[in-house]
């Protein structure tokens, strides 16, 4: 299986989770039932202190890309060099802890922190770790096939 085929299947899979998170908002709207007018329903949402928080870990994230991974951001996937060996690490915009995939090896590597930190902020270590220190990236996570 090829790196695209591999970027492929891990896209879709996240558009089905996107997919079911809007149909199970449609359906948490339709119990709430409470009248609420739509735009006061969004301030609540954008005044969220956990959305608050991811729109400025994506907007921190967004200072270190590269202008090549800005674009590769849109396609759910940042690409970055380990500092080492150089091979070139996938990193999948996901809260998954295990989002992170060698190109060369095909192999996926799991790192979770102990604390809930916004997700990009995790995509923005992971990215940071593999390309300074790639040694301390390898010795923290686990990796699978």
């Amino acid at each position: 299986m090829d790196v695209a085929a591999i970027i492929e299947l891990v896209l879709a899979f996240f558009l089905a989770i996107l997919l079911v998170t809007t149909f199970i908002l449609c359906i948490l709207l339709m119990i709430i039932g409470d009248n609420t007018p739509l735009d006061t329903l969004i301030h609540r949402i954008s005044h969220d202190p956990e959305t608050e928080a991811l729109i400025k870990s994506k907007k921190l994230l967004f200072q270190f890309l590269t202008p090549k991974q800005k674009e590769e951001f849109k396609s759910g996937y940042i690409l970055c060099n380990g500092n080492i060996s150089g091979v070139t690490y996938a990193i999948f915009l996901s809260a998954s802890p295990r989002n992170v995939l060698s190109l060369s090896s095909k192999k996926w590597y799991c790192s979770y922190s102990k604390q809930t930190f916004p997700m990009y902020d995790l995509v923005l270590t992971k990215k940071l770790l593999i390309e300074n220190d790639e040694k301390e990236f390898l010795g923290s996570a686990n990796g699978s096939y």
